[in-house]
């Protein structure tokens, strides 16, 4: 599961950043995580949906919502938090980048991960639309696709972020 890491320290604060189309079984791995380390929370701009407008996707308030949640691992950096876990769809740099700024503000390393379920590592559209629970249409999932940045690029800029 574990596909990235910017440093190896056991002891050293850990933001784990999981990423994936809705359905790919992020948050799934998330909880599994979550369960298995110290002092561990996850974030997720699905619980602002949740709060604040019943689950509700509204997309003029796309923004909104990821700054609420860049706000919420903020604050559990600043309070220190051990593992702090982001459970958000993460298809690019420009939505890791503002977690990532704060891991090194805070040191924090930093671990991406993407689920190994077979229907995202082959791309099944299909199934993804199917498993996903916020109703994701195939057409909108066919878009974030098309937006995904591999991984490896993602690593070589957060090397060079690094440094």
């Amino acid at each position: 599961m574990l596909l990235y890491l910017t440093t190896q320290n056991s002891n050293m604060k850990t933001l784990h950043i999981f990423r994936g189309l809705p359905g790919s079984g992020k948050t799934t791995a998330a909880k599994e995580l979550a369960s298995s380390l110290d002092d561990a929370t996850i974030y997720s701009t699905d619980k602002y949906w949740d709060l604040y407008h019943k689950s509700e996707f509204i997309a003029c308030k796309t923004r909104k919502a990821h700054q609420w949640n860049q706000d919420k691992v903020k604050k559990a950096m600043l309070s220190c938090k051990q593992n702090i876990i982001v459970d958000n769809t993460n298809l690019d740099w420009s939505e890791i980048s503002p977690y990532q700024t704060y891991a090194r503000v805070y040191g924090y390393q930093t671990k991406i991960y993407e689920p190994q379920t077979s229907w995202w590592i082959s791309k099944d559209i299909e199934l993804l639309s199917e498993k996903n629970t916020h109703g994701v249409p195939i057409e909108k999932l066919v878009k974030m696709l098309a937006r995904y940045e591999p991984l490896e690029s993602i690593q070589n800029t957060l090397e060079k972020f690094q440094n």
